[in-house]
């Protein structure tokens, strides 16, 4: 598996374990994880962002949203 394909596989596995399994401490290390590798992917600022605002003080998660609107103004995210 090409490391791209990889740290996608973790940031899916992520999402995963955000929005269905409820086990928010493995997500968040899995998003670290995919970020340390690859910081460039917007649904991965997103989406750890989203988790950090729900589980945490809501500013953690804010301070993804910087990166998300740097990467791509236009994308919805």
């Amino acid at each position: 598996m090409e490391i791209r394909e990889s740290h996608r596989a973790l940031t899916h596995l992520a999402d995963y374990y955000r929005r269905f399994e409820l086990r928010w401490d493995e997500a968040e290390n899995l998003f670290r994880r995919a970020l340390a590798i690859d910081p460039s992917l917007i649904d991965r600022h997103w989406s750890y962002g989203y988790l950090l605002g729900t589980t945490g003080p809501a500013a953690r998660g804010l301070d993804h949203a910087p990166s998300a609107f740097e990467l791509d103004q236009r994308n919805p995210f």
